[in-house]
C-alpha cells in the first residue's frame, strides 16, 4: 500500500465500501466509528428465542456496477451460497380500510364518490411541470391538487412529522414515502397518462408490473437478502471482514476530536485517544457534515432541525401472518401509530418463523408509545395477524433522531452545512449526508 493515509469517517454501507474500495486501490485506509461496532441501521439483534430483527425494513440492491457490487456481495458466481435473490419486492399499503394492491402509495378510490371524481378533475387540469423550490402545500396543489392535498396526503402527513403541508417542503425524504403520487383512474387510463413526464410524476401505477417496466431502478431479480436467518447484520459482518482482509484499519468506539485546516486542505486529524494527529491525504465523511464543522472548529449554533424517534417493536407470534406475499406494508391509517412493518417469513424462506418488526414514529421527548398489545392490535386490524394471536417474545429498540421533519429549516441548515465544506480540497462528504441522493440503489 502507498504511504499516503486516507481516512473514512463513520462505520456504515458507504463508509465500510468506501475504505474497502481506498484499500483495493492500494491506498492506506483507517476508518473511524463512534459506535462500538460498524454496520448503523443495518445491524441486526437477535431476541430471547434467538429469531433475527432487522432495525427496520433493509432489502439490498444491486446497483449494476461489477466492482462496487462485488464489494458488496461478494463475487457474482457465489451470490446464490449466502443470499437469497428476489425477483420483485412486492410492497403494499393500507389505507381507508383497504390495501392498495399495486405498491406503497395512496389510493385515492378511497375517499367518498364525489370527493374522488372533485380530485380526478383538479388533477387531470394541471398539465404543467411542478418545481420544488416552494413549501409543499403549493407544490401539492399545483400537482395533485387540493382535494386530494387535503383528504388523501394531509392526514399521512400528520402521522408521520404531525406537521401540515404548508409547514414542510417537497424533499426526497417526501418522495421516499411515496407522497407525490396517487392512484386514480383505471390502469389502461393511467398508463396512458403517464407517458406525458408531467402526469408520470404525479400518478401511480396500478400494478408492480407497469411500475417495474417504467423504473429503469427497479430491477429484476436485483433485490438480495441474506440466507440461513441472519438477517442483515450478516451484510455487516462480512463487509467489516471484507475491509479488514483487504488491509482497512477499523477503529470503533472512536470519533474525530478535531482536523486542522491549512489553506484549502486538511493537514491533520486528531483521533480520539491517540497521541499524535494524523496527517490523511483525503478524509472522507460519511457521518453528519455538521460534526466535521465542530472538528474544523466552525462555530455552529444548535440545530432548530426537528428529528423523529422511531421505535421498533420486535414481535414473534404463535400463529403464521396472513400474508406471504409482500416483503414488507405500509400502514397509511392515519388512526394508527405503526406505519411499517417488515415480514421476515416474505424475505427469509430459511427462517419462517412468524414475525415482524413495526415501526412507529414519534416527536423527540414524547412518552406515550404504544404498547406491545396495542401494536397486535393495530397488526390485526389491517389484516396482517390473526385475530386470536399472541405475541411468543418481544423487544423495543428506540432509535433517537432518525427520520428529520422536512420543513425549511431542515433544507436550510442541511445546505449550508455541505456548503461551509465544498471548498476543502481533500474533504468528501460521500452517502446521504452529501445533501444529494437518499436511497441505497441511488
Amino acid at each position: 500500500m502507498s504511504d499516503a493515509k486516507h481516512i473514512v469517517v463513520g462505520g456504515g454501507l458507504v463508509g465500510l465500501a468506501t475504505a474497502t474500495l481506498l484499500a483495493r486501490q492500494g491506498k492506506a485506509a483507517t476508518l473511524v466509528e463512534a459506535a462500538p461496532e460498524c454496520g448503523g441501521l443495518l445491524r441486526s439483534v437477535r431476541d430471547q428465542r434467538d429469531l433475527h430483527y432487522d432495525y427496520g425494513t433493509h432489502i439490498p440492491c444491486l446497483t449494476g456496477e461489477a466492482e462496487l457490487d462485488q464489494i458488496l456481495y461478494g463475487p457474482a458466481d457465489e451470490l446464490g451460497r449466502n443470499w437469497h435473490r428476489i425477483h420483485k419486492v412486492v410492497p403494499m399499503a393500507r389505507h381507508g380500510g383497504s390495501w392498495n394492491q399495486g405498491g406503497s402509495l395512496l389510493d385515492a378510490h378511497v375517499l367518498p364518490r364525489d370527493i374522488y371524481e372533485r380530485g380526478v378533475k383538479e388533477l387531470l387540469a394541471r398539465k404543467e411541470p411542478v418545481g420544488r423550490d416552494i413549501d409543499l402545500a403549493s407544490f401539492l396543489n399545483n400537482s395533485i391538487g387540493p382535494t386530494f392535498a387535503e383528504e388523501l396526503v394531509g392526514p399521512v402527513l400528520q402521522k408521520l412529522y404531525g406537521r401540515r403541508a404548508e409547514e414542510l417542503v417537497p424533499t426526497s425524504s417526501i418522495f421516499y414515502f411515496g407522497l407525490n403520487r396517487v392512484t386514480i383512474l383505471d390502469r389502461v387510463r393511467t398508463n396512458e397518462l403517464r407517458k406525458d413526464p408531467v402526469f408520470a410524476a404525479k400518478l401511480a401505477c396500478h400494478t408492480l408490473d407497469d411500475y417495474y417496466q417504467w423504473d429503469g431502478n427497479r430491477q429484476i431479480d436485483a433485490y438480495l437478502y441474506p440466507k440461513g436467518g441472519r438477517g442483515c447484520g450478516y451484510w455487516v459482518d462480512c463487509l467489516v471482514e471484507q475491509a479488514r482482509s483487504a488491509g482497512v484499519e477499523i477503529l470503533t468506539a472512536s470519533r474525530i476530536e478535531s482536523m486542522t485546516l491549512d489553506g484549502d486542505a486538511i493537514t491533520q486529524v486528531q483521533v480520539l485517544g491517540e497521541d499524535n494527529p494524523r496527517q490523511p491525504a483525503h478524509v472522507f465523511w460519511s457521518a453528519p457534515p455538521a460534526l466535521a464543522r465542530r472538528a474544523l472548529g466552525h462555530a455552529i449554533a444548535p440545530p432548530s432541525t426537528t428529528f423523529l424517534t422511531t421505535s421498533l417493536y420486535h414481535l414473534s407470534f404463535d400463529r403464521d401472518l396472513l400474508m406471504d406475499r409482500p416483503e414488507y406494508v405500509w400502514n397509511w391509517e392515519p388512526h394508527h401509530k405503526v406505519f411499517r412493518a417488515t415480514l421476515y417469513p416474505n424475505l427469509d424462506p430459511d427462517s419462517p418463523q412468524p414475525r415482524l418488526t413495526a415501526e412507529v414514529l414519534s416527536q423527540p421527548g414524547q412518552d406515550a408509545l404504544p404498547q406491545d398489545q396495542d401494536v397486535l392490535g393495530e397488526l390485526q386490524q389491517i389484516g396482517v395477524v390473526a385475530e386470536g394471536t399472541r405475541i411468543l417474545s418481544s423487544s423495543r429498540h428506540v432509535l433517537k433522531n432518525t427520520f428529520p421533519v422536512p420543513d425549511r429549516t431542515y433544507l436550510e441548515e442541511s445546505a449550508a452545512h455541505v456548503q461551509a465544506l465544498e471548498g476543502i480540497g481533500n474533504l468528501r462528504l460521500v452517502g446521504r449526508y452529501a445533501g444529494r441522493k437518499w436511497l441505497q440503489n441511488e
